[in-house]
């Protein structure tokens, strides 16, 4: 069952877009970022920029910005949920209040501890996602690198990353972004054809459990659909090869990193739409799809560099900051594995869904989520 279900997903052609799409957005954006990491040289004008974590540095900038934002009464915020760009404008009451935090931060010398205060205090005015959220102020401790610093970071990436795993993170920030929502095309078309075809009315009578259709239709599909990501990181392995000769890089690094940081991302997307396309027989999961890709695109705008947090789309757009990755490890692998359970249980609840549907329970244009409920409470009074 598992390659008939294979064959069936190459033969669909929203899985080609898929792949068209995957390979334009892999070549177009990879292409010149997986560039060959040099060690840096004495003497050059600049060796870009990093975050400390210097409470003199964040306190003063963020003070500056917010005095400047409070001045123009026209603060730059990503509020959640959606996470969308928003020019807040204040009310007379807020901009009062957003006064008195910038007398304090200005006119005063407060505490590191008091100075947080204030920002929350801020960011609450603004109505959340702005600059000065706890988790944001750090890029106020934005200073140039010396040499030293660029020397340092190019033997972390060497000792640590092996080279390739530094660039296998930039890897997944770009191919993530479209594993993020295309997948949920090739399980809306595979659902709504199988719905078509009517071969649902010959599925339901066989001797197979309904968790066990399911799940193997699921498997089969994210299988055929992670194909191409692991050949793309196997080109990516043999052309770092080629930069890297006399190095000891990880040849592995691509497929480790696309197993453990893009799987369950592609896995999240495709549930998505095998649960919804089950329970209303419609192409719905798309625009739902859609709209958690914009929110966590959004989000992610806040982890560019590393950091993460609770996104979709993990982000580490830059190759290096191997110490922010290895500090924020534990909270990966907890995001990756919630993914990944949350995954299961869309596909769990989508095979209850189709039992109840395979015992004649649940069917009809109108089936939805309130025939779910109805039958429940009916369940629960007999």
């Amino acid at each position: 069952m598992f390659r008939k279900e294979c064959k069936k997903t190459l033969k669909t052609w929203t899985f080609w877009i898929y792949v068209a799409v995957l390979l334009l957005f892999g070549y177009t954006q990879l292409g010149t970022e997986l560039a060959k990491i040099e060690p840096p040289q004495p003497g050059r004008e600049s060796y870009g920029m990093k975050y400390v974590d210097d409470p003199g540095l964040i306190m003063n900038g963020a003070a500056a910005c917010l005095a400047g934002e409070f001045a123009a009464n026209a603060y730059i915020a990503y509020p959640p949920p959606f996470r969308f760009y928003k020019n807040v404008k204040l009310g007379y009451a807020k901009q009062a209040e957003m006064k008195a935090i910038v007398s304090q931060l200005t006119d005063g010398q407060p505490t590191y501890e008091r100075f947080k205060e204030l920002m929350k205090k801020a960011d609450k005015l603004i109505g959340g996602g702005s600059k000065y959220a706890a988790s944001d102020l750090i890029q106020f401790g934005q200073t140039r690198k010396t040499y030293e610093d660029a020397l340092a970071e190019f033997n972390v990436i060497l000792e640590k990353d092996r080279i390739t795993g530094a660039l296998a993170r930039l890897f997944c920030d770009y191919l993530g972004i479209v594993l993020a929502f295309f997948p949920v095309f090739v399980a809306v078309a595979l659902g709504m054809q199988d719905r078509r075809a009517r071969i649902r009315e010959l599925v339901y009578s066989r001797r197979a459990s309904s968790l066990a259709v399911v799940f193997v239709r699921y498997a089969a599909m994210v299988a055929v659909m992670f194909l191409p990501v692991l050949a793309l990181a196997g080109y990516a392995t043999v052309l770092t090869a080629g930069d890297y000769a006399g190095y000891a890089i990880d040849r592995l690094a691509f497929i480790k990193y696309s197993l453990g940081w893009l799987l369950p991302t592609l896995m999240a997307a495709a549930a998505v739409g095998v649960l919804l396309t089950e329970l209303t027989d419609s192409p719905v999961a798309i625009a739902v799809q859609a709209l958690w890709w914009i929110i966590a695109l959004n989000s992610g705008l806040t982890h560019m560099e590393g950091g993460y947090g609770a996104d979709l789309m993990i982000r580490h757009n830059t190759i290096g900051n191997t110490e922010v990755f290895l500090a924020n490890i534990g909270v990966l692998v907890v995001n990756r594995i919630g993914y990944t359970l949350l995954a299961l249980a869309l596909v769990a609840a989508a095979s209850r869904i189709y039992e109840l549907k395979r015992k004649g329970k649940l069917h009809g244009k109108n089936f939805g989520l309130a025939n779910l409920f109805v039958h429940r409470k009916v369940q629960s009074e007999a």
